[in-house]
C-alpha cells in the first residue's frame, strides 16, 4: 500500500488506480490495528534501531486512531463510484489517506497555494518581518480554513511580536493570543512536530508571566512536548537545544525554587549540566554553527562543570561569528563577558 501511495503521490495515476490504492490503504490499518498490541508487548530488544521501529510502529498506530476507525468507514465512503460524491470531497479524503503514512499528494491547487504561501512566510521570518507574518496570514483563506501549518506560524509571529514589545502587559496579551492559536492547532493536529515545539515555547513563555510557581508547574508538561517533537522530527536541531535549556535550567534551579518544586510535585524535576551539553552537543552535531546561541550555553555547560579551557574554546567561536541580528549582539556580547570572567582566573 505505501508503495501505491508514493506512486500515485507523484501524480501518475487516475481515479480507478486511487480507488485501488485506497481500498490498500485500508486493509493496511487493518492490519496495523491486529498487530499493533504484539508488536509492543514483544521482548525488548537491546538496540536503539529496535527502539525507534517500536517508537515509529507507535506513531502510526496514533495516526491511525485519530482517522476515526478509516477502515470500517470505508467502504461507505468510497461505494459510490465518483458518482454519489463531489470530486472535491474524494480527492480530500484521499490526501487524508497518504498524509496518513506521511506521503504528499502532488498538483493539487490547494497544496500549491499551501506552498506558495509558507514559502512567503518563511521568507519574511528570515527578514524579521512578524507584523507582515501576523497580517498575510490573518487575511489569508488557509487560516480561515484553520491549516496547521498555517496557524502554527501565526502563533510564533505573535510570540516574536511579544519579543519586541516593552511594555509587560502588552508582551504578555501577545503571548495569549499566541498561546490560544497554538492551542487551536493542537486540537487539529497532535503529530506536528513544529505545533508541539511551539506549543512547549510559548506555554514556557506564559508560565514565566505567571510566576516561579506556575513554571514549575509546567516544566514536565514542557518537556514532554518538545520530548515528543524531538521524536518526530529527529533533524531539529532548535527542539534538541530547547531540550538542553531546559535541562540546563532544572540543574541551574535555586535552592528556593527547589523547595516550591518539592512542594508541588512528589518527585520535582531533576537534570544536569552533564545532560544539558549532552544536547547542546547533539544540537550542535545535527546543524553545525545553526545558533550562537547553543554555541553559548555549550561554553556555559562548561563552566559550570569547571572545564574552562572548553568552555573558552567556545566562547571563541561565538565571538568570532558574523552578527546577524540583534540576538547575535548578545550572545557575542555576553560571551567576551564571560571569557574576560575566564581569563581572570588563576591558571
Amino acid at each position: 500500500a505505501m508503495q501505491s501511495l508514493r506512486y500515485v503521490g507523484k501524480g501518475k495515476t487516475g481515479r480507478g488506480e486511487m480507488r485501488r490504492v485506497c481500498d490498500q490503504t485500508a486493509r493496511c490499518l487493518s492490519i496495523l490495528r491486529g498487530t499493533h498490541g504484539a508488536m509492543l508487548a514483544s521482548p525488548a530488544k537491546n538496540t536503539a534501531g529496535g527502539g525507534r521501529w517500536r517508537e515509529r510502529w507507535s506513531v502510526m498506530w496514533t495516526r491511525d486512531m485519530k482517522v476515526g476507525n478509516m477502515s470500517q468507514q470505508h467502504e461507505e465512503q468510497w461505494s459510490g463510484g465518483g458518482r454519489s460524491e463531489d470530486g472535491r470531497e474524494r480527492m480530500r479524503r484521499a490526501r487524508g489517506l497518504m498524509g496518513l503514512l506521511g506521503i504528499n499528494f502532488l498538483g493539487s491547487k490547494e497544496e500549491k497555494e499551501e506552498k506558495e504561501l509558507i514559502e512567503r512566510l518563511e521568507d519574511l521570518f528570515k527578514q524579521g518581518k512578524h507584523k507582515e507574518i501576523q497580517e498575510v496570514i490573518e487575511g489569508s483563506k488557509l487560516y480561515k480554513e484553520g491549516n496547521v501549518h498555517v496557524c502554527w506560524r501565526l502563533a510564533r509571529a505573535y510570540y516574536n511580536l511579544s519579543e519586541e514589545e516593552k511594555e509587560k502587559d502588552v508582551q504578555k496579551a501577545k503571548v495569549d493570543e499566541a498561546m490560544a492559536i497554538i492551542q487551536q492547532a493542537m486540537e487539529n493536529n497532535q503529530e506536528d512536530f513544529a505545533v508541539l515545539k511551539w506549543y512547549g515555547i510559548i506555554l514556557n513563555r506564559l508560565s514565566e508571566f505567571q510566576g516561579t510557581s506556575a513554571t514549575i508547574k509546567n516544566s514536565y508538561k514542557i518537556r514532554e512536548l518538545w520530548e515528543k517533537a524531538a521524536a518526530l522530527n529527529p533533524e531539529d536541531a532548535t527542539t534538541r537545544y530547547l531540550i538542553g535549556e531546559w535541562s540546563f535550567s532544572v540543574a541551574d534551579i535555586t535552592f528556593v525554587n527547589r523547595q516550591i518544586a518539592s512542594a508541588i510535585f512528589a518527585t520535582p524535576p531533576t537534570s544536569s549540566f552533564e545532560e544539558a551539553l549532552q544536547h547542546f552537543m547533539h544540537a550542535e552535531k545535527i546543524s553545525p554553527g545553526f545558533w550562537s546561541k547553543n554555541q553559548l550555553m555549550i561554553a556555559k555547560c562548561y563552566v559550570k562543570l569547571e572545564k574552562f579551557e572548553d568552555a573558552k574554546l567556545w566562547l571563541a567561536r561565538v565571538i568570532e561569528r558574523a552578527v546577524a541580528n540583534q540576538e547575535d549582539q548578545e550572545c557575542q556580547d555576553d560571551a567576551k563577558d564571560l571569557l574576560k570572567k575566564l581569563n581572570k582566573l588563576p591558571k
